[in-house]
């Protein structure tokens, strides 16, 4: 393997080889590179609710994407998504320097996730502590919501 790119200086030993087969296979393979630099500084201090590192656990999930066959676009949606909790106007940033589709891919997915978060009961409720069907029913339909933009949210 050649030199590592600045851009993935800092990508764990396991993400690097990935990054660069995807760079080697498709016509436009530095997109997997691109995002994880463009996230790297907006997540790199960031911490889950588990006291994980963002930026590992979205390496983590790009080694995982990669093992399954996930598309460039997938694996870039794993930086993008964890990226756009930081940004203002996420889907305007994103789609500027990636793409539209890119950019909705990562906006769903970040959408998706905070379902999630909020139907295992990781996110914080409203103040009386208990969450209305009315709320529960919300939160399903803009799964399902999610899912029909974009089934690559799913994964």
């Amino acid at each position: 393997m050649s030199a590592v790119p600045a851009r993935l200086a800092t990508a764990p030993a396991d993400v690097v080889p990935i990054v660069e087969a995807q760079r080697s296979s498709e016509p436009e393979g530095d997109l997997l590179a691109r995002a994880r630099a463009f996230a790297e500084p907006l997540i790199g201090n960031e911490l889950t609710k588990a006291g994980e590192s963002v930026l590992d656990h979205a390496d983590a999930v790009v080694v995982i994407l990669a093992g399954i066959g996930g598309s460039e676009a997938l694996k870039a949606a794993a930086y993008l998504s964890y990226a756009s909790e930081q940004l203002n106007k996420p889907e305007e940033v994103i789609a500027r320097r990636f793409g539209e589709s890119n950019a909705r891919l990562a906006v769903e997915t970040a959408r998706l996730e905070r379902v999630q978060q909020r139907a295992r009961g990781t996110q914080p409720l409203p103040r009386g502590g208990v969450e209305p069907a009315e709320q529960q029913t919300e939160i399903v339909r803009k799964m399902l919501l999610a899912f029909s933009r974009d089934l690559r949210v799913v994964l």
